[in-house]
């Protein structure tokens, strides 16, 4: 599909910030699969590595293998399940009493729930790669 000399460029989401330790994915049920720049094992039971994937195309020279992790707050990452009752508790209280955004509290919400960041289109969680074909 990519004449000599050509170019395959993709973005995929990586699998730590934007998935953060759960699949099926809580915030895109459309993901079937998690992506890796190159880990050797993951949590995820559908997951790939980049790397891999990009060093298995014949007569293909791997121009940029990257992770794009822009305005992400890896304090507001959560990885795995939501905690307990009680912190689900504070974050309902919190809601419900405070109408107004408490940046302290927004980022301790995201700690406790987990969030996608990359909602905001200041931000990216993802791992960039360009391969090149060779002539």
């Amino acid at each position: 599909l990519v004449k000599p000399g050509g170019h395959l460029f993709f973005i995929v989401p990586d699998e730590d910030l934007y998935e953060q330790g759960v699949f099926p994915s809580r915030f895109n049920p459309d993901h079937k699969a998690t992506f890796t720049i190159s880990k050797t094992r993951s949590w995820s039971p559908r997951s790939y590595n980049v790397l891999d994937l990009a060093r298995s195309l014949t007569g293909a020279e791997i121009v940029k293998l990257a992770l794009n992790d822009r305005g992400y707050d890896r304090f507001k990452q959560q990885f795995g399940r939501p905690s307990g009752r009680g912190a689900r508790w504070m974050v309902a209280a919190y809601k419900r009493f405070c109408p107004f955004k408490v940046p302290v509290m927004e980022r301790l919400t995201a700690r406790i729930y987990g969030q996608d960041q990359t909602a905001d289109p200041r931000v990216s969680a993802q791992i960039e790669c360009i391969v090149r074909k060779q002539v």
